[in-house]
């Protein structure tokens, strides 16, 4: 009887000590599961609301940030139809402090969307309604901006939505309305146009029919409010803005 109280005791130690280690294992496999949670949600940023100089009439659509920490923007009409007299679509400029700066446009109804930041520093934009790219830089406290019309001489840029610079120094543009991809150099203000198959298209600007060639003057002119029948379509012909013609 005295042995086996003498064994009983022994082993009581033992117990304890790996109830202690079951303990402290438990607790640190808590903790290793715990940490990355903390970590996550201590890594949450803060979220905060410019409003734009525009905003009673426009709403925003594209954003890029700039190598200075300012922030641009491009504007469109809220309605989706600029009118004469009446407000016009902009690019925008938040600085780092969060001060804003706005300037519109210089041809009309042109719906700049896209940016990036050029080779040359400068934020450049597109600009679809008028088969346009813009390029806009801040100086003086001021927004200055310069247009250009995309094409090579014999082919128009119908409808210019993506751009972004390439590792080539170049701008890339997609254009959307001839199915065309643009280069433009900066330094020899040259524009060149590549179909999907991949070689230097030549053709004329088409309409969206593809029946026959669309005056590149006419391009500017997308009226796209429904019921203004007095104005020309990209076919130069008069009607309903949103009809067919056959």
């Amino acid at each position: 009887m005295n042995v086996m109280k003498q064994s009983l005791s022994g082993s009581q130690p033992r117990r304890l000590l790996i109830a202690a280690v079951l303990s402290l294992a438990l607790a640190a496999a808590t903790a290793v599961v715990a940490q990355p949670a903390q970590a996550a949600s201590s890594g949450l940023g803060k979220i905060t609301n410019f409003r734009i100089v525009s905003f009673k009439t426009n709403v925003p659509i594209g954003v890029v940030a700039a190598p200075d920490g300012s922030v641009w923007y491009t504007t469109n009409v809220a309605s989706g139809n600029p009118l004469p007299g009446g407000p016009r679509e902009s690019i925008g400029r938040i600085s780092p402090t969060g001060s804003i700066v706005e300037a519109v446009t210089p041809t009309f109804s042109s719906s700049p969307e896209k940016l990036t930041v050029g080779p040359d520093g400068a934020i450049w934009f597109t600009e679809p309604s008028a088969g346009q790219i813009g390029r806009a830089v801040f100086v003086g406290g001021q927004i200055q901006i310069t247009e250009f019309r995309v094409t090579d001489g014999v082919t128009f840029g119908g409808g210019i939505f993506g751009i972004v610079t390439g590792s080539d120094g170049n701008l890339w543009m997609a254009d959307g309305g001839i199915s065309v991809v643009w280069r433009y150099n900066i330094a020899a203000n040259t524009f060149t146009a590549f179909s999907l198959a991949g070689e230097v298209r030549p053709a004329r600007h088409r309409g969206r029919t593809g029946r026959q060639p669309v005056d590149p003057r006419l391009v500017r002119q997308r009226f796209r409010a429904v019921g203004r029948r007095d104005r020309p379509d990209d076919h130069g012909r008069r009607g309903h803005p949103l009809r067919r013609h056959g």
